[in-house]
């Protein structure tokens, strides 16, 4: 059986020190790796993302720019249905995470 470290530092905790947010990153990527039973090589970095770094859209306004869903409810089309040739789900969730809360830094 392998012990699994055990992350005690909320990673968004303002007082948390850059060595105790690396400890938890790497506790995190451990686990990661145990759960996947492989090595991670495809993790180049990792970032952080603070409160101000991304723009909350109203719930009326995410439905008036038809984001995810139609006025009417549908699910097509919309700027996620047009928008979306992703290969993966994981690439889907992706993009639907990039359309929904936008990053306030346009670079």
């Amino acid at each position: 059986m392998v012990r699994m470290p055990e992350a005690k530092v909320a990673v968004s905790a303002p007082t948390a020190t850059a060595a105790a947010k690396n400890n938890t990153a790497a506790a995190l990527l451990t686990y990661a790796e145990h759960t996947q039973g492989r090595a991670l090589s495809h993790v180049q970095r990792l970032s952080v993302e603070r409160d101000g770094d991304l723009i909350e859209l109203p719930p009326t306004t995410r439905r008036n720019l038809e984001l995810v869903q139609t006025l009417r409810g549908e699910d097509s089309p919309t700027m996620f249905s047009l928008l979306d040739t992703c290969m993966t789900g994981m690439g889907s969730r992706l993009l639907k995470r990039w359309l929904l809360s936008p990053r306030r830094d346009r670079s």
